[in-house]
């Protein structure tokens, strides 16, 4: 969730609105207010107070259209779709897009993809996503069978996969998925598949840090954080998206903030790990699945070893 988990904000025509509805209700509480200083003979307050009542029932007929959100963005969802069938990517894409604007805590960026071999080949070299919508029946290979090469690619997203049938469901499910929708599924049907992903997510990551960086003040979503390196008393946090963050903080200061979560080990002075992301481990270096690679300490192989041993069995 990570959180996350980025360049400049555009708004759509629904949140265009929202924000210009928001800017109107405050000028009309401000209008209110104002007009309680004034001095005004009874049959003028008589008319102040109907503009007021017409104003507010014309917003409240606004509010009906365009609900504004009042909760902030407390997370940053990738969700990705595949699905051969264009309408059926369609549907989902629409329906996440409602999710989205009905819970504005969770800011939702979705990648569609109409090929699992796409996919995979994105997730290989690109990273993962929080919650993947999978198809199972597709030209070339059945979604399942993808689902099992994240798996091997110690991809642990959360996937929804649709069908038109239940005959994969036993399949499904041995592969850690959080939802099986039958098609045509409802819209409650799939966001109530959602939720269970998005609450899945929030018992594993549901951490992330808002920390004071050299640019700002950053959200970072932990479960995006591949490692961080120490580099002349700044730490500089590489995200799976590839993206850098850089922290005026000692590496020891940064990992208090972390060490609470099992996946981050501190190795040396240097560097701070995601074990979540470690696909090789030698005494000499340590490989991530982004494609980065560092040099550790050789005395620190044995403890990061057992640590990543660990790791691996209990999650």
């Amino acid at each position: 969730m990570v959180c996350p988990r980025s360049g400049p904000t555009r708004l759509c025509g629904g949140q265009y609105l929202r924000r210009r509805y928001a800017a109107r209700m405050r000028q009309h509480e401000d209008s209110k207010s104002f007009l309680s200083y004034l001095l005004l003979d009874h049959h003028q307050w008589s008319l102040v107070n109907g503009l007021i009542h017409s104003l507010s029932t014309s917003f409240a007929a606004r509010d009906k259209i365009f609900p504004y959100p009042t909760e902030e963005v407390t997370a940053i969802l990738h969700i990705a779709i595949c699905d051969d069938e264009s309408q059926q990517l369609e549907r989902a894409d629409s329906l996440l897009k409602k999710y989205a604007y009905e819970h504005p805590q969770y800011e939702i960026k979705i990648q569609s993809f109409s090929a699992p071999l796409e996919l995979l080949s994105h997730v290989a070299e690109k990273g993962g996503f929080d919650v993947l919508l999978l198809d199972i029946y597709m030209p070339g290979i059945l979604g399942t069978d993808a689902a099992r090469e994240l798996r091997v690619m110690r991809d642990n997203c959360q996937i929804i996969f649709l069908t038109t049938s239940r005959d994969h469901a036993v399949d499904a499910f041995s592969l850690d998925a959080a939802h099986y929708l039958v098609k045509p599924y409802s819209e409650k049907e799939f966001f109530a598949a959602l939720e269970k992903a998005i609450n899945n997510l929030a018992d594993r990551y549901g951490v992330a840090l808002t920390i004071k960086s050299v640019d700002g003040i950053s959200r970072v979503e932990l479960n995006r954080l591949v490692y961080a390196e120490t580099d002349n008393h700044v730490q500089k946090l590489y995200l799976s998206d590839g993206s850098l963050i850089r922290v005026r903080k000692s590496s020891t200061e940064l990992f208090e903030l972390l060490e609470e979560d099992p996946r981050f080990y501190k190795c040396g002075s240097t560097y701070i790990l995601n074990m979540e992301y470690i696909v090789e481990l030698s005494a000499r270096s340590v490989s991530f699945s982004t494609g980065a690679r560092i040099p550790i300490i050789s005395r620190k192989y044995a403890e990061l070893r057992k640590l990543y041993m660990d790791y691996s069995c209990r999650f």
